[in-house]
């Protein structure tokens, strides 16, 4: 979407794993950078059973405001696409 770029691919291990990569250059403040990452880590290990056998890269794409709602049900509609 125009928010997030998600790669995926399988992996040989019997875990997921997660990359994140939140530029400066969209999300100026180290706090709300940190703030993102931590949203981004909570979603990935609720959904971490179902994503088993998966590397993920979570790549911001634009300026997000960290304080919306809206950041947690298009993170789990990615996550619902790589398990399918």
């Amino acid at each position: 979407d125009k928010f997030f770029l998600i790669l995926a691919k399988n992996n040989d291990l019997n875990r997921p794993r997660l990359g994140l990569a939140v530029p400066k250059k969209h999300i100026h403040s180290a706090v709300e950078r940190n703030r993102l990452k931590r949203i981004i880590r909570e979603s990935f290990r609720l959904k971490q059973k179902l994503l088993t056998g998966n590397d993920i890269v979570v790549v911001v794409r634009n300026k997000i405001d960290v304080n919306k709602k809206s950041i947690e049900p298009t993170l789990a509609k990615h996550w619902n696409k790589i398990i399918k």
